[in-house]
């Protein structure tokens, strides 16, 4: 007896039907985010990298925050805006653990644990 010898390649991403012009509206808004998302991280990464005044743990951990924010848009949103124009919304397999959002290990936590005073020094004034 055989057993099935069949692989997944791809896998068919189904949405919400939409109109052909909310998909170019949303197109164009995502695509705004993402160049927003894209220049705002890199200005503070430009803004820490340059000014020796902000070579202190706490810009340090904010940059890497701004890395990690830009690795993870980088990721996600170039799909979505292709699927947005094309017909065809399939994913290949390969990229598919990428796309998935991992537990966050203790590493990870101690860092957001640390990047807190951070957050309450930029949403506080003196």
């Amino acid at each position: 007896m055989t057993e099935n010898q069949t692989w997944v390649t791809e896998f068919i991403l189904l949405g919400f039907p939409l109109s052909p012009s909310m998909q170019m509206l949303l197109f164009g808004l995502f695509s705004l985010f993402y160049v927003l998302t894209l220049l705002g991280n890199g200005v503070i990464l430009g803004l820490i990298s340059l000014d020796p005044r902000l070579h202190t743990p706490m810009y340090f951990f904010l940059s890497h925050l701004a890395i990690v924010d830009i690795s993870y848009a980088s990721n996600n949103v170039p799909k979505m805006l292709v699927n947005l124009l094309n017909k065809k919304n399939t994913i290949s397999f390969v990229p598919l653990p990428s796309l998935c959002t991992c537990p966050p290990s203790p590493a990870t936590l101690r860092s957001s644990r640390r990047s807190f005073p951070c957050f309450t020094v930029f949403s506080t004034p003196c």
